[in-house]
């Protein structure tokens, strides 16, 4: 049962940052902005752990996508961080770690609340919501 739940977690994981990324069409048809809004939430989880750790959904300002990718720079920075604060500051083991990101706060908001109902569903997880207060993402590592 392990096994399954491991496999499941990196199967949405790599699902969801797989989605995350996909370019989002201008609606103009103009070219994109050189510095755009972004909106970004972690999750971290040990496999075979039952807790999952969720940040809360911060906006970055001033963010420049890679022009051809659209995806947001330095991404495994933010992931890196999340698992420090969360290997260092609450001595928890072989956390693996995630960053979820969009442009759209609609968006952002929808992938954070599906991805917190499918482990609200699972009986086996606990979710554990990380506040601004105890962490924040560091924009300019």
């Amino acid at each position: 049962m392990d096994n399954l739940k491991t496999i499941l977690f990196t199967i949405l994981l790599a699902l969801l940052q797989v989605n995350s990324y996909a370019a989002e069409p201008s609606s103009d048809g103009a070219k994109d902005k050189k510095n755009d809004k972004v909106y970004l939430f972690g999750v971290g989880s040990a496999f075979g752990d039952t807790i999952v750790h969720f940040t809360s959904i911060i906006e970055l300002d001033n963010v420049a996508l890679e022009k051809k990718t659209k995806f947001l720079p330095m991404r495994s920075v933010y992931s890196l961080q999340l698992k420090a604060y969360l290997e260092g500051t609450l001595g928890l083991n072989q956390q693996t770690c995630c960053v979820i990101f969009s442009k759209s706060k609609k968006k952002i908001s929808k992938k954070y609340y599906k991805l917190k109902k499918a482990y609200l569903e699972d009986s086996g997880s606990v979710l554990k919501i990380i506040g601004e207060d105890d962490f924040r993402f560091n924009q300019n590592p």
